[in-house]
């Protein structure tokens, strides 16, 4: 069974809140956040959730919604090995991928990276604390 867990930017506050810090309740409406802070549980009320994709990248680190990665092509073939694309972790069409700036789309399963795609996969950033990395 795969294991969901999510982390939360508040836009408030400008911090994100790892799964150990939040409570996260869902309904027919929709989803209410709240994070425990300061011996406190308070409500968040402008967010965004990320959920884990249920992989991890070369360095194991986890993979969220919203990480910009850093993919480089290991493909033995001249023009593509070595070949570094910058994109963003997103949700698209029943499946997570990773959307670079050429428009282009790697899959990436929930199971962990397709390695077909003969590729290190590196979590650079976030796009809500570091969008300097997408220019």
């Amino acid at each position: 069974m795969k294991n969901t867990k999510f982390k939360v930017y508040d836009y408030d506050s400008k911090t994100m809140y790892n799964q150990e810090d939040l409570i996260i309740t869902f309904d027919s409406v929709g989803e209410d956040v709240y994070v425990y802070k300061d011996e406190k549980v308070e409500p968040l009320y402008s967010y965004e959730l990320l959920q884990y994709i249920g992989s991890n990248d070369t360095f194991n680190n986890e993979i969220y919604e919203g990480y910009i990665v850093k993919r480089t092509d290991l493909t033995p073939i001249a023009g593509f090995y070595g070949k570094e694309e910058i994109g963003i972790v997103k949700y698209k069409n029943a499946q997570f991928v990773l959307e670079t700036s050429e428009d282009k789309y790697y899959e990436i399963s929930s199971d962990g990276i397709f390695y077909i795609n003969m590729a290190d996969y590196e979590v650079i950033g976030n796009v809500y604390e570091n969008t300097e990395l997408l220019k």
